[in-house]
């Protein structure tokens, strides 16, 4: 039984619709991690408002998914790291990209350099090299 209801798309009304038709056009799909926010309609526009302005951020869909791998590989969120799969191979990863990635030897050096720095990043003592 889940601790927490989730808000199905075809029960969504008001801007927890219009967010969720949002997510729809961009990915095809509303995940459940959504659909568990949308119980309050501000945390679902305020997650949804940051990953806006991450991409407003200047790295590519493939930079940004490798950043987000990577952090779910350090703290070890399997549906993180699922979910992060597949919008990665939408942003033009690879599968063997992806696992690469969460290895740490990605071969492309910019993608290399992106993981080491956010590895080091979110590391408790949080030393960037």
């Amino acid at each position: 039984m889940p601790r927490l209801n989730l808000v199905a798309p075809e029960q969504a009304s008001g801007r927890v619709k219009e967010l969720y038709d949002g997510l729809k056009a961009a990915i095809g799909a509303v995940p459940n991690i959504y659909r568990g926010v949308a119980n309050s309609p501000a945390a679902l526009d305020i997650l949804l408002g940051m990953g806006a302005k991450l991409r407003e951020g200047g790295l590519t869909g493939a930079q940004t998914e490798a950043v987000k791998l990577v952090v779910s590989q350090v703290y070890g969120c399997t549906y993180c790291l699922a979910a992060h799969t597949l919008v990665g191979k939408k942003a033009g990863l690879t599968e063997a990209d992806t696992l690469a990635i969460r290895r740490g030897t990605i071969a492309d050096p910019g993608l290399s350099a992106l993981a080491r720095f956010v590895n080091a990043a979110i590391q408790p003592a949080g030393r960037i090299p």
